[in-house]
C-alpha cells in the first residue's frame, strides 16, 4: 500500500503512472487526511503544476450574484423549495465544495469563470468558498430564506449599492433609517409614516432634539408644580399657627403652673399675692370669708372700678412699687 506522503513527493505524471500499474487494486484502498508541514504542501503543487486549470462551469458569469442565482434557481421563488430542488441543491453544492474547498483548492488552479484567463488567486478561492456556503445556508433555512427574500437579510455578499448601502451612507454622513424603515414597513400606517416623515423633511437627530426639548419642559413644569405646592402648604401652616409659637407655648404652660391661670399685670400679681397670704395664714372657713371680702375691699381701693387698673400708676414708673405695693410687702413680711 502507497501512502499519502509518497503520493505527494512524485515529480511527473509518468512516474505516477508507472508506479500505479504496479498496484492494480488500488482503487479499493481509502487514504484519510492527515496533518502535512508547508514543505509537502509546496510540493504537492508544483507537482500539479503541469495540470491544466479547473474550470468551473456551475458559476454564474456575473461579480456579485444572488444566492439563487449561484445554485440556478430561478429568482421568483418566494415559497418553499421543494424535495426535488432541496436534492438538486445539495449536489450543487457539493460540487462546488469538491473545487472550492481550502483543503483541495490548494493544490490546483482555478480559472476565472467572469475573467477570461484569469487564475483565481487563494483569497478569492476561499472567499467564493464563504459565499457558497452562505447562499446554501439561506437557501436551506426556511426562516432564513424568507428574511432574505424580503429585505436580503443574512446576506454580507451583495453588491455595494444594496447590501453596503447602509455603511456607504454612514460613512458620507448621510442617515440610513429610512431605508430601513421602508424596507421594514409592514402595514399602510408605516408608508404613511414614512412619506411624512420625507415631505416634511424630518429625521431622527430633529426627532430626538424635540425629545429633549419636551422633556426639559416637562421636568421644568414638575420644580414649578413642586415649588408652588410648597408655598402653598407653608401658608395654609401659617395661617392656621400664626402668634403661636414654641416659645408661646412653654410661656403658657410655666404660667399655668405657677399663676393658676392669672395675668401677669400688677393688680393680678396683687390678687394672687393677698390669696396666698390668706390661705396660708387661716385656716378655718369663716376666716378665710372674713379675710377674702377685707381683701376685696383693699383691691376695690386701690382699682379703677370702671378700667380695673391700678389708681395713681405712672407709665414711667411701672417698675417702681407704689405706696399699696410697699404696705402689702410690708404685711407680707410681717
Amino acid at each position: 500500500m502507497i501512502a499519502f506522503t509518497d503520493v505527494t513527493r512524485m515529480n511527473t505524471k509518468k512516474t505516477f503512472i508507472s508506479r500505479m500499474r504496479k498496484f492494480t487494486p488500488f482503487q479499493t484502498y481509502r487514504f484519510y487526511a492527515r496533518m502535512i508541514d508547508n514543505d509537502d504542501l509546496e510540493l504537492a503543487r508544483r507537482s500539479n503544476q503541469s495540470n491544466e486549470p479547473l474550470k468551473d462551469l456551475q458559476w454564474p458569469g456575473m461579480k456579485y450574484p444572488t444566492p439563487y442565482e449561484i445554485f440556478g434557481l430561478n429568482t421568483n421563488i418566494t415559497s418553499r423549495l421543494t424535495n426535488d430542488q432541496l436534492r438538486e441543491l445539495k449536489k450543487k453544492y457539493h460540487k462546488y465544495v469538491k473545487i472550492y474547498h481550502p483543503d483541495l483548492s490548494l493544490s490546483r488552479d482555478i480559472l476565472d469563470p467572469i475573467i477570461t484567463g484569469k487564475i483565481l488567486t487563494m483569497e478569492e478561492k476561499v472567499n467564493r468558498f464563504k459565499v457558497i456556503s452562505q447562499a446554501y445556508d439561506i437557501l436551506t433555512n426556511q426562516h432564513k430564506k424568507r428574511l432574505y427574500d424580503l429585505n436580503r437579510s443574512n446576506w454580507s455578499h451583495g453588491t455595494p449599492s444594496s447590501n453596503d448601502l447602509n455603511d456607504l451612507f454612514r460613512s458620507r454622513n448621510f442617515s440610513s433609517d429610512d431605508t430601513s424603515r421602508y424596507w421594514h414597513a409592514g402595514t399602510w400606517e408605516d408608508m404613511n409614516e414614512f412619506n411624512e416623515r420625507n415631505k416634511n423633511g424630518e429625521d431622527d437627530s430633529t426627532e430626538q432634539i424635540k425629545y429633549v426639548i419636551f422633556w426639559a419642559i416637562g421636568m421644568l413644569i414638575c420644580i414649578e408644580g413642586s415649588v408652588l405646592l410648597s408655598k402653598i402648604e407653608n401658608s395654609l401652616v401659617g395661617k392656621v399657627d400664626y402668634g403661636i409659637t414654641e416659645d408661646d407655648v412653654e410661656k403658657g404652660l410655666y404660667s399655668s403652673y405657677e399663676n393658676y391661670g392669672l395675668d401677669d399685670d400688677k393688680l393680678s400679681r396683687i390678687k394672687r399675692f393677698l390669696w396666698f397670704r390668706s390661705w396660708g395664714l387661716y385656716t378655718n372657713q369663716d376666716e378665710l370669708d372674713r379675710e377674702a371680702k377685707a381683701n376685696e375691699t383693699l383691691l376695690n381701693s386701690i382699682s379703677d372700678p370702671e378700667t380695673g387698673e391700678l389708681i395713681n400708676v405712672n407709665k414711667k414708673d411701672k417698675d417702681v412699687p407704689d405706696s399699696t405695693d410697699e404696705k402689702i410687702s410690708e404685711d407680707a413680711i410681717k
